[in-house]
């Protein structure tokens, strides 16, 4: 079972794709933070700030492509997996990038799970959970409730 208490970070540089990601997460029952970034730089920010808080980031939710002037979805994964207290934050990329190379690359960085756009309610929740009980259930952080 997932806990309820997770703070999720969203990011995207389209805000409508953002409130939209928050809908779903609070339609299924989660009451933590839901916290919004629009590029690689803010949301590194927000990870850093929140680390040693008794609020920090326990789920990231991130587009691929983050608008012309943000490093990329998968750069801010390159960041998490080289960081020794974050490498395990679940981390799923929801995108409308397609392409073999992309999703080879995801990988290959590590991402949790990666969804494709447009995405169904289904598909959205299935895929949170199952990212949450393979990265999740093993995420070391004493926060989560």
């Amino acid at each position: 079972m997932m806990p309820t208490l997770l703070n999720f970070l969203i990011v995207d540089d389209i805000p409508s794709t953002r409130r939209l990601v928050v809908q779903e997460l609070e339609l299924m029952g989660f009451v933590g933070a839901k916290v919004q970034a629009d590029n690689t730089a803010s949301a590194i920010d927000i990870i850093q700030k929140r680390q040693n808080t008794f609020s920090p980031i326990h789920f990231v939710v991130s587009d691929l492509e983050l608008g012309e002037n943000s490093a990329s979805g998968l750069e801010l994964l390159l960041w998490l997996r080289h960081d020794l207290l974050l490498f395990s934050l679940p981390f799923m990329m929801v995108t409308k990038i397609s392409d073999r190379a992309s999703i080879i690359s995801a990988i290959s960085l590590g991402v949790s799970n990666y969804l494709l756009k447009p995405w169904n309610r289904n598909d959205f929740q299935k895929r949170v959970y199952s990212t949450w009980a393979h990265v999740g259930g093993n995420y070391n952080n004493s926060s989560v409730v």
